[in-house]
């Protein structure tokens, strides 16, 4: 049976869904293999303690106390991704010799990043990758053993990607995502009562009313933005893209202004520093 959805594209609808504690549990317990004892999931989560002048901020963030784990999810459909989540990923280390009178870091950090997008460089060829912190050795005798030392992991995963070759644990998860990208599922694909519910958490009417305006700001951002570049490349200039872009970016930024909509959600959604915005309206 096929059924009407809100594509998990959107930042508000993936965290709407895996933003559930049982959601969030059972996927990261495919993609990395842990079971997390949790009682929430925070989302737009910020440590208490900046680290540098970048604003860092996690889609869905969880830590279990007792496993001392920490698990980050990202949702992205930019194409600055890899430098970015490496950054996020060793601020959740970093952040911790913050608090410490050593060196000590007594929490695994995993990242996982979900993409709903093909990076336009085409750098990504996977529909699962994984980056491992361990040390590998080299000595001949145990070469290419891990030492144990370290299980921070960070995992990129691409839908859109999803072949014979995913592992099997993660295939169903991204299988669910990508065909929910068109707005339409067929829900006899999903069985299991853990895709059933997310399933019935991305119906249109589970939306809250703040959830609609943030889907509709953000969907006219991503129509926006695709036609910037679309125009970039009909011109045939490398830099129109960035041009389109930026000028997309005020001029939703100045539309929202004039709602009198919060600076911290106009940033949120154009990507804009609070100043940049404040700017706009001189």
């Amino acid at each position: 049976m096929i059924k009407e959805v809100l594509p998990l594209k959107y930042g508000v609808v993936f965290k709407k869904a895996f933003g559930k504690v049982d959601i969030f549990k059972a996927f990261v317990k495919d993609v990395l293999g842990i079971d997390m004892e949790i009682d929430n999931v925070q989302q737009e989560y910020e440590y208490p303690q900046p680290i540098g002048e970048v604003r860092t901020k996690y889609d869905l963030f969880a830590e279990d106390h007792k496993n001392r784990t920490i698990v980050e999810i990202q949702h992205i459909k930019e194409d600055d991704f890899y430098d970015r989540f490496l950054y996020y990923h060793i601020l959740g280390i970093a952040e911790q010799i913050i608090k410490s009178k050593d060196y000590k870091i007594i929490k695994t950090v995993y990242s996982i990043i979900v993409l709903t997008s093909l990076p336009r460089d085409k750098s990504i060829r996977f529909s699962t990758g994984l980056l491992d912190f361990d040390i590998l050795i080299q000595d001949q005798d145990q070469f290419g053993q891990k030492a144990g030392i370290y299980d921070h992991k960070l995992v990129f995963l691409n839908p859109k990607l999803v072949s014979a070759q995913t592992p099997k644990s993660i295939r169903l998860w991204l299988e669910l995502i990508q065909d929910s990208l068109d707005s339409k599922l067929d829900v006899d694909l999903y069985t299991a009562p853990i895709f059933q519910k997310i399933i019935t958490e991305i119906q249109q009417e589970r939306l809250s009313i703040d959830e609609r305006t943030k889907l509709k700001d953000e969907a006219v951002w991503d129509k926006t933005k695709r036609n910037a570049f679309a125009e970039g490349e009909a011109k045939g200039e490398a830099k129109g893209e960035a041009k389109g872009e930026a000028k997309t970016r005020a001029e939703i930024a100045q539309k929202m202004l004039s709602l009198r909509m919060p600076l911290e959600q106009i940033a949120q959604i154009t990507g804009l520093t609070p100043k940049e915005i404040e700017a706009l309206n001189l």
